[in-house]
């Protein structure tokens, strides 16, 4: 158990806001450690001075213990968090139905080849116009 306690974890950083971009570094012994290593990995134009996590949360200088291996932490430079909102993310899920509800059902009667090539340039045209 001594080896485990010795050993460091992983996290992810990114900017509040941000759906990208993240970076992988070793958790720090203090939080002040953490919040320069994020303005120096992150690139950011003034110092990381809070750290979230993906839900929200915000960690104080005590919590550097609760950061578990391998979460994704959000940090700031001041600013409150910000959920993430991909800009496709609400339509992803009706798109992908209204495309497969295109594709030929693999328990229906066996068609021609013509029809199937019909089927899959109708599918090819729904996923171009997304």
């Amino acid at each position: 158990t001594a080896m485990w306690a010795a050993r460091k974890r992983q996290v992810y950083l990114l900017r509040v806001g941000a759906a990208f971009g993240q970076k992988a570094l070793l958790l720090p012994n203090t939080m002040d450690e953490l919040l320069s290593m994020a303005t120096t990995t992150l690139k950011l134009k003034s110092r990381a001075t809070r750290v979230f996590s993906e839900g929200g949360d915000e960690y104080n200088a005590d919590d550097i213990a609760l950061i578990a291996n391998h979460e994704v932490l959000y940090i700031s430079c001041g600013e409150e968090f910000k959920q993430v909102s991909l800009p496709w993310s609400n339509r992803k899920t009706s798109q992908t139905s209204s495309i497969c509800s295109l594709l030929p059902s693999q328990t229906a009667n066996k068609r021609s080849s013509s029809a199937s090539r019909a089927s899959w340039r109708k599918v090819a045209i729904n996923i171009e116009s997304i």
